[in-house]
């Protein structure tokens, strides 16, 4: 398999962006990172680019905010199916970072490319919006924005969330839980969303919104961009010990909340699944016990697609606002089963 910057970057522990600096000798980096990263890169089979600058070369531009990127399986999948697309295309590709809107223009000043993907749910237009005035096509993965068409790759979100709420209700489970990363992120909005309509459809078919009252305090919201574990663990202290609700099931915005959830109800004395049933989104989790029932995201896919829309955008220099939606697959393993009977006071 192709080596990526992204591997480079874990076995570094650097951030790709960093990688990338190294690598094209341009952006400030200190000699000694360089030299370090480029031996990296050689031991692990990389072809390191010429001094020469490559006429075709194309930008992954990600929020720093999403500072441990390189270790998030998500992602960090999304983003070698980006790289290892264009560079079979002979593309050279490289790595940045943006905190808000005017660093974009910094990023423009350091040569324009032939077109960037923005990565991250958290990306909004103005963030975007320098690269589009100056003419540069740019494709969104994870993301979208409907008030300012852009070319993106998403996944079905909603579909999934949806598909694994039936799952647990054709199990019996009738309480279920909900802990949610933050709502400003569309597409984990429309997880939540996915969540809501399946409840409301095994309510006799009720809208939704007529069983918003009945759904909201099963589900915790965290507020936080920065989310994961230590979500799963307060957030079921909230639902299970502050709210008192006593949930057979609790679905969760992604793995990683997932494995957090499981180590709050063990420490309480539950089982998983035999007192509580438990489900991620997005299939990243390599290992856990016991494994884990989820969503699984096509992650490398959505990069090889967005890689797709933005290679046609750049060769025929048309910017067509075209959504691609990679469908996700439910994967029902061990952390679900038809709901217990609780123990004691927990009862």
């Amino acid at each position: 398999m192709s080596v990526t910057i992204v591997d480079i970057a874990k076995r570094a522990k650097v951030a790709p962006s960093t990688v990338s600096r190294a690598l094209s000798g341009k952006g400030r980096i200190a000699k000694k990172t360089r030299n370090r990263i480029v031996q990296i890169a050689q031991e692990m089979g990389y072809e390191v680019a010429s001094d020469a600058p490559s006429p075709r070369a194309v930008g992954i531009l990600y929020s720093r905010r999403l500072r441990y990127l390189i270790g998030d399986g998500f992602y960090g999948a999304v983003m070698e199916g980006v790289e290892l697309s264009f560079r079979s295309w002979g593309y050279r590709v490289f790595f940045s970072t943006f905190e808000r809107p005017g660093d974009l223009g910094d990023v423009l000043t350091h040569g324009a490319p032939d077109g960037y993907i923005v990565v991250g749910a958290d990306v909004k237009p103005e963030d975007v919006r320098p690269l589009k005035e100056a003419g540069i096509p740019v494709v969104l993965v994870d993301n979208e924005f409907p008030e300012e068409p852009t070319p993106a790759v998403v996944t079905a979100n909603a579909e999934g969330s949806r598909a694994l709420t039936q799952h647990l209700l054709s199990l019996g489970h009738t309480q279920i839980g909900y802990i949610a990363g933050p709502l400003s992120h569309l597409s984990l909005r429309q997880r939540v969303e996915g969540f809501k309509l399946a409840m409301a459809e095994a309510n006799d078919g009720a809208a939704p919104a007529a069983c918003d009252s009945e759904i909201e305090p099963w589900i915790v919201a965290e507020s936080q961009s920065d989310f994961g574990f230590e979500t799963g663990v307060s957030g079921f202290r909230e639902l299970w010990s502050a709210r008192g609700l006593k949930a057979t099931a609790i679905l969760c915005s992604n793995d990683t909340v997932a494995l957090g959830v499981i180590h709050a109800a063990r420490e309480l004395g539950l089982s998983v699944p035999g007192d509580l049933s438990v489900a991620g989104f997005d299939d990243v989790v390599q290992s856990s016990h016991p494994h884990l029932t989820t969503v699984k995201v096509h992650c490398r896919e959505m990069g090889t697609q967005a890689a797709r829309l933005l290679y046609d955008a750049i060769q025929t220099g048309q910017r067509v606002p075209l959504k691609v939606v990679v469908y996700p697959e439910l994967m029902v393993r061990q952390t679900t089963a038809p709901p217990g009977t609780l123990r004691g006071a927990i009862r």
